[in-house]
């Protein structure tokens, strides 16, 4: 991908941090000559960095393909649409989690507006924050999360 594009761009040592080792265009150990991973999860739980997650969901088998180790995005939509799991996650949500603020991942940019639509026709207050934001607009948007004008970022 792009990702490699730029670096070979560079004839100079280099170093890369992320927090999620997979590279969904390259494996990483096709780039870089020495992996170091950091603590576990459960070391950042233990040690205040992390917060324990609080998982809740229904089993479904979804069919999925993966390249590079990661899941596309394109088999998690087509089987997110397919099991009409925006809505069973809405129903999980509403009954777990309706009176708190809530953090929601989601697939991709596209998914998350749509998560967000859904949101919005059932009332809650809700906003997004994803990498093709400009600074200022996801400022605010974080701003407004943390000042409690929206319940689900």
């Amino acid at each position: 991908g792009n990702f490699k594009k730029a670096l070979d761009l560079f004839d100079c040592y280099k170093i890369g941090l992320t927090a999620t080792p997979v590279s969904s265009s390259v494996p990483l150990k096709e780039i870089y000559k020495d992996i170091v991973l950091g603590p576990s999860v459960s070391w950042g739980i233990e040690n205040g960095f992390l917060v324990p997650s609080k998982d809740i969901g229904q089993r479904e088998i979804l069919d999925l393909k993966k390249q590079n180790g990661e899941f596309t995005s394109r088999s998690q939509r087509d089987a997110f649409k397919f099991c009409k799991m925006d809505q069973i996650m809405f129903k999980l949500w509403s009954q777990h989690a309706l009176t708190r603020k809530t953090v929601c991942f989601n697939i991709d940019i596209e998914h998350n507006n749509e998560m967000m639509e859904l949101f919005e026709l059932h009332g809650i207050k809700c906003g997004a924050v994803d990498s093709k934001m400009n600074r200022e607009k996801r400022d605010e948007e974080i701003r407004r999360y943390r000042d409690n004008e929206i319940q689900i970022q």
